[in-house]
């Protein structure tokens, strides 16, 4: 049986795993709106990256928290 704690654990990787496919994606669509012609659009996408980047960092950060307290 799967306790509380784990079960955050496990949602907090499956999180991170999913939002580093999401970037991967995303990289291809502004690669896509450039080569359509919009340069501004690219950038929007590349600073929505960095954002859920940064949000990846803090999920693993937390994940690594709860691991190495045990919980």
């Amino acid at each position: 049986m799967v306790d509380e704690y784990d079960k955050y654990k496990i949602l907090l990787s499956h999180m991170v795993e999913h939002e580093t496919e999401h970037v991967s994606e995303f990289y291809e669509i502004a690669e896509k709106v450039k080569e359509l012609g919009s340069v501004e659009a690219q950038k929007a996408i590349l600073d929505g990256i960095k954002h859920i980047n940064n949000a990846v960092e803090n999920f693993q950060k937390a994940l690594k928290i709860v691991k190495e307290e045990n919980l």
